[in-house]
This record gives C-alpha cells, structure tokens and sequence, in this order.
C-alpha cells in the first residue's frame, strides 16, 4: 500500500491584501467627488484546489467598502458662516441639502438661533456607525 500525501499553503494576509488592493484600485476608476472609498471588510470566503496536479490553489476573496464624503476645510468654514443667524428650521433645511450629510442634529445654547459669530459655531462630523473602522482613524471630527 503506498500513501501519497499533499499539502498546500498560501499567506492568509497576502491573499487580503492583494484582493484590497483590486478592490480599490476597480473602485477608483469610477471616483466620487467628494467622496473617500474605505475598504472596510476582506474576507476569504472559499479556498479550492484550481488543478491537484499544477500544486495550484484558487482563494475567493469578498472585499466590501465605502464611500464616505470627506469635508474639507473650507467647506466647513463656509457652511458654519452660512449658519450664521440661522434658526433651528433653517440650518436643518440647508444642511440636509449639502452633500454627504445623511443626518443633523443640533443643540443650541439659549434660543432658537444660531449665534452671529461663526467662532462661536462647533460642527461635529460623524462617521456613520455602520462604518468599519480603520486602525488610528477617528470617528468623529469636531469642527470650532
């Protein structure tokens, strides 16, 4: 009786990486103005044997991502002046219509207006709660 024994490995992190690195690459040449693609999940869903006799694996590979809108600088600057003044109604209304904004919420301190000092304005960005996080990003942005 004779006993043939055969095994194959491959790098589990390599695997991830380079079906990422697809991901983002595919995602990229539709880009959305405005927007940042996070890649916020990879996993290896099957691993097969493509040919026994090539030594030859085949890894399928589901990536998911994101696209998250990212404020510049000046963006906030310009809508904490638009602001301004504002009534709660008001400021709801005009940021809904801004892009990548999906929720406001607001606490004013003494009133129903916004105060006529945009310094005195703090915008709090929010990343949605159902996005992955990624190591050292945060998850919220304040804004003064």
């Amino acid at each position: 009786m004779t006993d043939v024994c055969q095994a194959l490995a491959y790098d589990q992190d390599a695997v991830l990486k380079a079906a990422t690195g697809q991901f983002m690459t595919a995602s990229l040449k539709q880009p959305r103005r405005g927007y940042r693609l996070f890649p916020t999940k990879a996993q290896i869903t099957g691993v097969s044997t493509s040919d026994q006799g090539s030594a030859m694996l085949a890894c399928t590979v589901l990536v998911r991502g994101r696209w998250v809108y990212q404020f510049g600088p000046d963006q906030l600057a310009r809508l904490k002046g638009q602001l301004v003044g504002m009534t709660t109604a008001q400021a709801q209304a005009m940021l809904k219509l801004q892009p990548g904004v999906g929720q406001v919420t607001m606490q004013l301190s003494g009133g129903d207006s916004f105060p006529t000092d945009s310094s005195q304005i703090t915008l709090l960005i929010v990343l949605p709660s159902a996005l992955y996080m990624l190591p050292g990003s945060d998850c919220g942005t304040v804004v003064k």
